[in-house]
């Protein structure tokens, strides 16, 4: 399973939450079926992303759309996206 981690600063949390929501079904379009949003402790509008994806091709194209860019603008992102893409190695159940 490929997937990325992602993370970059918002203005504000719950406002990038709302249009982070509204957006599922084009994640679901550029192949991405699971998202763990996260917040770092202590600074909730420094967001990170776990995401798992069908094809990572598919991954880096959404990550560079205009598309995706039009709605980090208006979720208030204000650092420029970090992505690490991954490939899963091996999962172990706690």
């Amino acid at each position: 399973m490929p997937g990325a981690i992602v993370h970059y600063r918002v203005a504000c949390f719950d406002a990038f939450l709302k249009v982070f929501e509204q957006h599922a079904v084009m994640r679901k379009a550029a192949g991405i079926y699971h998202t763990r949003l996260c917040q770092v402790a202590g600074d909730p509008n420094h967001v990170y992303m776990d995401v798992e994806c069908e094809d990572v091709a598919m991954l880096r194209a959404f990550c560079t759309s205009s598309e995706l860019e039009h709605a980090m603008q208006l979720a208030g992102v204000i650092t420029p996206p970090q992505v690490q893409f991954l490939d899963k190695v091996r999962s172990y159940p706690h």
